[in-house]
């Protein structure tokens, strides 16, 4: 039997441990993790005997459930990619169990030499430059010149076609990198920089050279 709890935009199952999201993207978001469970739900909901309105509000999850489920997986390809060239970069294995399992990429402080963590707005930026190219960035070095703080955006594109040649890159310590200029945002562009590995006190980590 499946309940539907109006004030909360829920439904629930009676047999289910879940909660299943009717009609928020956001709930749709979180809950992205069971989709294959909350899909399989979701169809036996719909033998059930529900009023057309309630039906709409799960036919319309089901859909977001299924472009959800595409655009996970094609991330997934992407994440592989990822973990495979920071493997190749030399990036600490701590830092890249971090990635794997959080989806989250850190900041290498060439200065500091230290690694630190995305702040609000850093994740907003990174968010929007992700969106906007649809790509993975997996790893940022902080960089200092005299034309500006550099956050320089390790990232996998969305263009298999050119991963090949990606690698190859790297193993020459080449990167194409999308080069965000803290100071002055307007100079901001894409390019290959060159990197370096570094080692400070154990740490691994990674310097932008030129």
């Amino acid at each position: 039997m499946w309940r539907y709890d109006e004030y909360e935009g829920l439904i629930y199952g009676d047999d289910s441990d879940y909660a299943l999201a009717a009609v928020s993207d956001s709930k749709v978001g979180r809950l992205m993790a069971a989709a294959p469970y909350m899909y399989h739900l979701l169809e036996e909901c719909l033998k059930d005997d529900i009023d057309q309105d309630l039906e709409g509000d799960i036919m319309y999850l089901m859909r977001d459930l299924r472009e959800g489920l595409s655009v996970k997986g094609h991330r997934s390809k992407k994440q592989k990619e990822a973990l495979a060239r920071m493997e190749m970069l030399g990036i600490g294995s701590t830092i890249i169990r971090a990635f794997d399992r959080l989806d989250s990429s850190r900041i290498y402080d060439t200065e500091e030499h230290r690694y630190l963590p995305l702040d609000r707005e850093e994740e907003k930026r990174v968010s929007a430059f992700e969106q906007e190219n649809n790509a993975l960035v997996y790893f940022i070095i902080r960089s200092y010149t005299s034309l500006g703080v550099m956050d320089n955006y390790l990232f996998v594109s969305d263009h298999p076609q050119e991963w090949e040649q990606d690698r190859q890159d790297i193993k020459n310590m080449e990167v194409m990198a999308y080069v965000y200029n803290r100071d002055d945002p307007e100079l901001s562009e894409f390019g290959y920089i060159g990197v370096k590995k570094a080692l400070n006190f154990g740490l691994i980590g990674l310097n932008r050279v030129w």
